[in-house]
């Protein structure tokens, strides 16, 4: 019994049909065996263009070696409270710049998250629970948010994580306002956020519940260009100029500016 018509045109379909099937079985095998794991360490992968270890940690990965010791620190803290039914608090920020201005703001920032959680868990008359912190990034600009505050929703889900809420989203772009409506609006979880203060991403009287759960510590661009006016009162608007920066997709400035 013939298996394949002879003849030099099926031979030749013949040959490129097993190259397709020893490339595909090749590719699958490099890809399993070759390739660079995408995985950095668990609950943290590689992601984007820049392949940057995106995710959430409980201080087992190191994001930077800028954040070591902080890191270490967070980790200590966290084991110390394994067992107690801790309450976790994710820090939602990006952890990876080329930038030395940004890299000290994020581990001072990260820094000033341990600190909370310690004195939380030392220093508060032994009040329950104590504090699991776990550091959430979310990539460079946040283009990872919504990979990252997936993998939130389901810490919150899950009882032996217990997360209660996400602090530190610390600037008002596109990004950061849709990943606030999408932990607060869409999955009732309770957000902190940082050092934002664009006008546009936060409850007002007119719509309180527009994030329900959502707080901010700063004052909003509007309040500080009030507080800022009222230094000026006799300042002649036809001698002021102002200067605007006109990038778009930015909720900071395009409210910056309308304020002004």
């Amino acid at each position: 019994m013939t298996l394949w018509p002879a003849g030099p045109l099926n031979r030749a379909l013949l040959i490129v049909a097993l190259a397709v099937v020893l490339g595909g079985g090749g590719y699958l095998a490099y890809d399993r065996w070759i390739a660079e794991d995408p995985a950095c360490a668990p609950g943290v992968a590689q992601l984007g263009a820049r392949h940057e270890c995106v995710g959430v940690t409980d201080g087992s990965y190191v994001f930077h070696p800028s954040l070591k010791q902080v890191t270490e620190h967070i980790k200590a803290e966290n084991d110390s409270v394994a067992g107690k039914s801790p309450a976790t608090i994710a820090l939602m920020i990006p952890m990876v710049s080329d930038a030395p201005a940004e890299r000290r703001e994020y581990v001072e920032q990260v820094q000033g998250a341990y600190l909370a959680q310690y004195r939380a868990n030392h220093q508060a008359n032994n009040k329950q629970p104590p504090i699991r912190l776990v550091l959430a990034n979310p990539g460079r600009g946040y283009k990872e948010w919504r990979t990252v505050a997936d993998q939130l929703v389901r810490a919150a889900a899950d009882g032996k994580q217990n997360l209660r809420a996400v602090a530190g989203i610390n600037i008002s772009i596109t990004e950061t306002e849709q990943a606030v409506r999408y932990l607060t609006r869409e999955k009732g979880i309770p957000v902190v956020a940082g050092p934002m203060t664009a006008d546009d991403i936060k409850n007002t009287a007119a719509d309180p519940h527009r994030y329900p759960g959502l707080a901010r510590v700063a004052p909003g661009n509007t309040d500080q260009a009030n507080a800022l006016a009222s230094y000026g009162s006799d300042i002649k608007p036809e001698e002021t100029l102002v200067v605007e920066d006109i990038r778009e997709g930015d909720n900071y400035l395009t409210s910056l500016r309308q304020t002004f």
